[in-house]
This record gives C-alpha cells, structure tokens and sequence, in this order.
C-alpha cells in the first residue's frame, strides 16, 4: 500500500543506507523497522495492580520500626502456634 510520510533527514538516511548495505527498498527497511517496533510495544506490558496492604487508623501516629518488629513477631509466633504464647481472638 503506498502512502506518504515525513521522516527527519538522519533518519532518512540511516534507512537509506541501510537499505543499500542490505540490497533492499527503503520501503522493506521502514516496514521492518515498524514491525519491529509495533511488536516490541505489544509485547510490554503495563505494571500490574497490587493491593496496598494498610494498617493503623488515619491521621494517626505512625509505628516505630520496633513496634512494627514487636507486632510482627508476635503475629509470626500466633500463626505458628508455638507454645506459650497465646492465640489472639480472630478480629
């Protein structure tokens, strides 16, 4: 299909130069190089979704890096079920 575009002189040249080394049309360089180009933005892909995980109440403080460590060992220990420490009523 024939159809007309504007291309920046360097990159021009650079396909025509290619095309020359390569013993092919400018037409097949630039039809290459979209192809290339249209299947490397199919083939990304956008970040996924996470879920942020929230704790605490807004406006409120925030824990110290020891009280994060307390509280998570203490959930690590009740998920466990190592003896001695008691199991915390399901919320």
């Amino acid at each position: 299909m024939r159809t007309t575009i504007d291309l920046p002189l360097r990159l021009l040249t650079a396909a025509k130069r290619i095309a020359t080394e390569r013993q092919t049309t400018l037409s097949a360089v630039v039809s290459d190089a979209l192809g290339a180009y249209l299947g490397a933005a199919r083939r990304r892909s956008p970040d996924k979704p996470f879920e942020l995980i929230v704790r605490g109440r807004a406006g409120a403080r925030f824990p110290t890096p020891a009280e994060i460590a307390a509280v998570s060992d203490e959930e690590d220990r009740t998920a466990l079920r190592i003896p001695g420490v008691p199991r915390r009523a399901a919320p």
